[in-house]
């Protein structure tokens, strides 16, 4: 499916602080460490988030400060 060229996109390498986006809602796809990230920061700037995320299930890479590999 293709996106209407009238919706912005990124890719988070190039995202840098919430004012350097266009006004109104912000979906942000993925939720790994920048995806996260990028969500919480917007949330704390005032916006409104939806954060699109797969149904694969994701480990902590740490735990009490130990390593998980």
């Amino acid at each position: 499916a293709s996106i209407s060229p009238t919706v912005a996109q990124i890719h988070s390498s190039q995202y840098r602080n919430p004012e350097a986006l266009a006004p109104g809602a912000v979906l942000v796809v993925g939720s790994a460490q920048s995806g996260c990230q990028i969500a919480e920061e917007l949330q704390e700037a005032g916006r409104q988030v939806f954060l699109s995320l797969g149904s694969a299930g994701r480990f902590p890479m740490r735990y009490r400060g130990r390593d998980m590999d």
